[in-house]
């Protein structure tokens, strides 16, 4: 049986302006579980990076609840919320967030050295995780030397090295060609099929949905529908007018 991992209830997220308050997110529910890759697809602007950075803490809603393996995550302090961050979740931003002054494995040995991990045995996962992405030979180059999918690679090295329970990917492919991309998800889905992990991607790369176990499509802040393993159930259906 499935193991619920994060349970979504009830999400609306607003914002106000001086003379309008927009709805970005209305009563979202949903679920992640253990030993799934799953994907949230839909146009831009439809809240998916909104809804991400509230399933991950970094963003309290209007109203709702965010469960992560049961504890309610906005009743936790600023605090347990950034140490829940930091032991459990790996992030992949479309906006990279390299170090300019770090070498790519200095880049990737960052958390584990923020873990008090000794820099001997930091380098050495960091190098193991940067072969495994096909950057063996750009191990000891800077940022501003690398391409945009390779440095795309080694964010998400980054965020697999302390291998956390939970993986959130903002766009992983957008840079990448099919050979690079395929390796990336390839690391993904393996990582997805540990049955304490979990992995949730975001994305409009249709080349990749082959790799989820589950698709949430949005549109103008709802659910809409959802795919299991590539056949459609019609799980919600709300109107957009």
């Amino acid at each position: 049986m499935d193991k619920e991992f994060i349970s979504v209830k009830n999400i609306v997220m607003e914002f106000a302006s001086a003379d309008m308050v927009t709805r970005v997110l209305d009563d979202i529910n949903l679920t992640i579980k253990k030993n799934k890759l799953t994907m949230i697809v839909g146009p831009s602007g439809c809240g998916k990076t909104t809804l991400i950075s509230i399933i991950t803490a970094m963003l309290t809603p209007t109203s709702g609840s965010v469960f992560f393996e049961g504890r309610e995550v906005f009743a936790l302090s600023n605090l347990e919320k950034t140490l829940l961050r930091q032991k459990n979740i790996g992030f992949v931003f479309q906006q990279y967030n390299l170090l300019s002054t770090l070498t790519a494995s200095e880049n990737v040995s960052v958390p584990l050295l923020a873990a008090k991990m000794p820099f001997q045995e930091a380098n050495k996962r960091a190098v193991r995780i940067l072969q495994a992405v096909g950057l063996d030979k750009h191990m000891n180059q800077l940022p501003s030397s690398l391409s945009g999918g390779e440095q795309q690679r080694v964010a998400v090295a980054r965020s697999l090295v302390h291998e956390p329970q939970f993986i959130v990917c903002d766009e992983p492919t957008a840079s990448l060609d099919q050979e690079n991309g395929k390796k990336i998800m390839d690391n993904l889905k393996k990582i997805s099929q540990n049955q304490d992990r979990a992995v949730l991607v975001v994305t409009h790369d249709n080349r990749i949905f082959s790799y989820a176990d589950e698709i949430i499509y949005m549109n103008d802040g709802k659910i809409v529908d959802i795919k299991y393993n590539k056949k459609l159930i019609k799980k919600t259906k709300t109107s957009n007018k």
